[in-house]
């Protein structure tokens, strides 16, 4: 059933009949509706008359509507009319049919009736033909299908065809007729000869002739002149390249004259340098220069790019004031900056142990009260008979501290060590190569472009290649450099910055910036990224760079990104990284001053809060990294909340870490930027913003780190491993064992011998003999700032020193 246009079942429909199809016999009709889209009748192509034409009302079955009742019946309609077959086609399919089988005369009868008989589709090889359910190709459809199942079949298949007896199908080339016919001409009838005679070209005339020569003359003479075009302009071209090569040859000429003429004056340079340095480096017994090093040296330095700060000319002049050196050949230098102590441990038992009486002066052999810093691992090491004496009790105690070497004087003594080394390869070059060590520890704690940087550097040169010149600069540079040499200790520069996209003069920015870089949303893919580590490999740089998300909407956009840039010479390794839709973090471990310390960049989602399933994930990777680090980490960034609103969290607590902030608004009004950093680094950072900076709307920060203190060294009981076997063993007395401890002096006091029993009870149960494990172990001075050691949980407490 076909439903109306209007859904109304049974409506009717007005339509018109095309009148000069119904004139000759053939119905043709459409929708009045219908005739604005369709104007022409598609049978004899003449347009609908719409005015005067017969126009019918046909009823057309139409689709039943909501709440209309089922049980309701239509108009009587009239059926519209059934178009019938195309005689006309029948007729032509059966004459095509039958067209083989017609005689001649018929054939030509029926094509001066203007029928044409088309020839017949062919089917495909291998495939059925003519009429009939099981009809089968001819010899050569049948061959050329077996030949092309035999292709296809596998080595293996064809192997087992052989076997069972099937040759491989051989296809027989198609035999041309016309050359079979001549092949055999003599004993054909002489109709057929007379035919194969007409089939032969007629000899063209001279007139056709002429015209095929004029034809290929003409085409000949235009590709000719195309080629000569062509010649010419290559000729051009070639006059040109002649032109610009004379033009080089005269530039090179002229520059080869400028070299020559820059080499003589360089060389003239480097004998009067040479012969300036010689003077300066051996002109010891002029008192001028034994008094002042510096003579003459700062207008040397001045020619390789090294001038001393006001600050360093004023130490150094104030250290010409001092002590003066006498002459390199009586300088003294430690080998080590180890502390020592001024007593034996123990005291000569002869010796009493009187009551300390205030600021009274310790004589020697006597134990004193100094100053220690207590923290939670010290209770571990302390084990067997090792007693405090009486005067521990006291209040009345001076406060003194080991003379532990600060980070400033080791940094002095390795300086004298280094010069040191450097004099006495001036006298035997073999000996340069002893410094190499040295050097490498310097590098690690000197400004990169500083005099002691350069020095550095120039040793590491002179050990590939020798020269006795440069070496006496770099002797008498180092001499300058240790009565110069600023007290303060060295820091690390650490800046964090929201760069919202990598430009060339944000890494023009980046050139002049410190050790370690932190960067956010630098909006690099894969492809870019892997691009600019190289790029910033040779500005120096060792780059750590998580590529960002790619971006929704424009071509090649981007989201996010975040890494890590630290200077190459502070040799940085990768530690951790996540990333999640562009956010997340870099987590990056250096080796500075004898400890490791990891350096973090991370970034949040904006416009999310720090709740949301990207940042929580983020968060969470976070604190499980943050769980395996053991020494200091630094993690700076965007975090895209306001510091007040997450000190109200309990997210630094989860990660152990202090938060740092500018106290300044970074981002707009908020502080979006700042740091979490472990406790023990709270006090050695200075936080600044810069808003001198290449990028919007973020500032940066910039972080100071004293390292030095990273080399504070603490006097610490060394930590031991020992296998027990644990057995019973009976309470003793510790007047039982005082003396298989010869040369010892202990505490006499009731509380100290109860413990001393204890203690050696304990050792004699697990160790099976008591010899006081504790009072052998000897004091080491190690790093401060290690694993879980930090100033919020040490406290100072008063332990003897021996003295």
């Amino acid at each position: 059933m076909t439903w109306g246009k209007h859904g109304a079942k049974g409506a009717a429909t007005p339509y018109i009949v095309c009148p000069h199809c119904s004139r000759v016999g053939k119905q043709s009709w459409i929708f009045v509706d219908r005739v604005q889209h369709h104007p022409f009748c598609n049978l004899c192509g003449n347009a609908w008359k719409t005015q005067g034409a017969p126009v019918t009302h046909r009823l057309r079955p139409r689709g039943p509507k909501k709440n209309r009742d089922r049980d309701a019946t239509t108009e009587s309609a009239t059926p519209s009319p059934q178009r019938p077959r195309n005689p006309e086609g029948n007729l032509s399919r059966a004459v095509t049919t039958l067209w083989q089988k017609f005689s001649p005369e018929v054939q030509r009868e029926l094509s001066e009736a203007g029928f044409h008989a088309g020839p017949k589709p062919s089917p495909p090889p291998g495939l059925q033909s003519g009429k009939g359910k099981g009809a089968k190709g001819g010899l050569d459809e049948q061959a050329e299908a077996s030949k092309s199942l035999w292709d296809s079949a596998s080595d293996e298949q064809k192997k087992l065809m052989r076997q069972a007896g099937i040759p491989e199908p051989v296809v027989s080339e198609p035999t041309d007729l016309a050359a079979l016919c001549k092949k055999h001409l003599e004993s054909l009838p002489p109709s057929i000869q007379q035919a194969l005679a007409a089939l032969d070209p007629p000899a063209p005339t001279q007139s056709q002739q002429i015209e095929s020569a004029t034809r290929r003359f003409k085409q000949s003479t235009t590709e000719l002149r195309q080629m000569i075009q062509q010649t010419a302009a290559l000729q051009i071209h070639i006059d040109r390249a002649k032109a610009s090569y004379q033009e080089l040859l005269e530039k090179m000429k002229v520059c080869q004259s400028d070299l020559q003429s820059k080499q003589a004056e360089v060389t003239a340079m480097q004998s009067e340098l040479e012969a300036t340095i010689r003077d300066d480096a051996w002109g010891l017994e002029d008192p001028a220069r034994k008094n002042d090093p510096l003579e003459g040296l700062l207008e040397t330095l001045a020619k390789v790019g090294i001038v001393l700060t006001q600050e360093q000319k004023e130490l150094y002049e104030e250290a010409q004031r001092g002590k003066q050196s006498d002459g390199q050949q009586n300088m003294e230098v430690e080998a080590t900056g180890q502390p020592t102590l001024s007593a034996p441990v123990q005291a000569p038992p002869s010796q009493g142990l009187p009551e300390h009486k205030g600021n009274e002066s310790h004589e020697q052999g006597k134990p004193r009260m100094g100053f220690f810093w207590r923290s939670e691992w010290m209770a571990d090491c302390i084990t067997g008979p090792y007693f405090w004496s009486p005067s521990f009790s006291t209040t009345e105690f001076d406060e003194v501290s080991p003379e532990l070497p600060s980070p400033a004087s080791q940094l002095q003594s390795q300086w004298r060590v280094l010069e040191g080394q450097v004099w006495a390869a001036v006298q035997n070059p073999g000996l340069l190569g002893a410094t190499s060590e040295l050097v490498g520890n310097l590098l690690d704690q000197v400004e990169q472009g500083s005099l002691g940087w350069w020095l550095c550097q120039e040793i590491s040169a002179l050990q590939r290649s020798f020269d006795l010149t440069l070496l006496l600069l770099v002797a008498r540079g180092l001499e300058v450099l240790r009565k110069s040499q600023p007290k303060g200790p060295r820091q690390m520069r650490v800046t964090s910055c929201n760069i919202t996209s990598w430009r060339p003069e944000v890494k023009q920015w980046f050139s002049a910036q410190g050790d370690v870089i932190l960067i956010q949303e630098h909006h690099l893919l894969e492809t870019q990224a892997v691009a600019e580590i190289a790029s910033m490999a040779a500005m120096g740089f060792d780059s750590f760079l998580l590529p960002a998300a790619p971006g929704e909407g424009r071509r090649n956009s981007s989201r996010g990104g975040v890494g890590v840039l630290v200077r190459a010479h502070l040799g940085a390794r990768l530690r951790a990284q996540y990333t999640n839709q562009g956010c997340g973090y870099v987590a990056v471990t250096l080796r500075t001053q004898g400890a490791d310390l990891t350096v973090v960049s991370l970034y949040l989602q904006s416009s999310s809060g720090f709740g949301s399933p990207v940042n929580s994930d983020i968060l969470a990777s976070l604190r499980s990294m943050r769980q395996s680090v053991k020494g200091p980490i630094l993690i700076g960034g965007d975090w895209n909340s306001p510091l007040k609103e997450m000190l109200d969290t309990a997210i630094f607590q989860s990660l152990s870490l202090e938060p740092i902030g500018a106290n300044t608004a970074t981002c707009g009004d908020n502080e979006l930027d700042f740091l979490a950093v472990s406790q023990c680094l709270e006090g050695l950072l200075r936080v600044e913003t810069s808003w001198d900076v290449p990028f919007k709307p973020h500032a940066a920060i910039q972080i100071g780190l004293n390292v030095g203190a990273f080399q504070l060294t603490t006097p610490q009981l060394p930590s031991f491993v020992l296998s027990f076997r644990e057995q019973p063993q009976e309470y003793l007395q510790v007047e039982e064992i005082l003396a298989s401890l010869p040369d010892s002096t202990f505490s006499a006091d009731p509380l100290s011998n109860r413990l001393a029993s204890i203690s050696s009870s304990v050792e004699s149960s697990l160790l099976q003999k008591t010899q006081g494990i504790g009072r052998q172990l000897q004091v080491e001075f190690l790093p401060a700032l290690l694993g879980r050691l930090s100033p919020s949980f040490l406290a100072p407490c008063a332990i003897p020193m021996p003295g």
